[in-house]
């Protein structure tokens, strides 16, 4: 239980730092008004929170009983944001019982459905593995360059990481610094922390 705990730990550092729902929060949400509202608002939060270098969990594990239902009627209409949400909220045992399995399974179907977050938050997983998920950093590098390409800038913090570190690639500190800069620049405050880190 260890071991799960702190994988899910790390892998909530990532989604505290994902940006691209803020450009993505108006797709294709077509429900009704207030639990458009409310899901919209909830990412536009979450990415706040990230944005600052704060826990996603601290934004939702507060919300969540007042803001669930609207969540779990969104993933019911199979809408990307709704089922990014309520997988979190799964793994994070945010308002239910923790289930990793179907946790995963709504965050991947939000990645499948190209909502940039989810594609690197579901990369996370592959690059850390989790009970169930095995480890595979090629299909992390795949999907962190995909979600980079949409402008998450998580992603491409994470590809700094990797190049970083020689996780799946060849070792490069430039590599490492131009994917940390992007993310800089695209406003993910971890990055300007590794870039400083890295010149002292």
């Amino acid at each position: 239980m260890r071991c799960v705990l702190s994988v899910v730990l790390a892998i909530s550092g990532f989604v505290a730092t994902s940006g691209a729902l803020a450009a993505d929060r108006s797709t294709n949400i077509s429900g009704p008004p207030d639990v458009d509202a409310i899901v919209a608002a909830d990412l536009a939060k979450c990415i706040e929170y990230v944005r600052h270098g704060r826990n996603l969990c601290d934004y939702l594990r507060p919300v969540s009983g007042a803001h669930s239902k609207a969540w779990e009627d969104s993933a019911k209409r199979d809408q990307r944001e709704g089922l990014f949400l309520t997988g979190l909220c799964e793994i994070h045992a945010i308002g239910c019982e923790r289930n990793l399995a179907q946790g995963f399974r709504r965050c991947s179907r939000a990645a499948d459905k190209s909502l940039p977050c989810a594609i690197g938050y579901v990369g996370l997983i592959h690059m850390r593995g989790m009970p169930g998920v095995a480890v595979d950093h090629d299909r992390a590098l795949r999907l962190f360059l995909y979600a980079a390409n949409a402008n998450e800038p998580t992603s491409m913090r994470w590809l700094g990481s990797m190049h970083l570190r020689g996780i799946g690639v060849p070792q490069s500190d430039a590599e490492a610094l131009r994917w940390l800069r992007k993310a800089a620049d695209a406003g993910d405050t971890t990055a300007m922390v590794d870039i400083a880190d890295a010149y002292r």
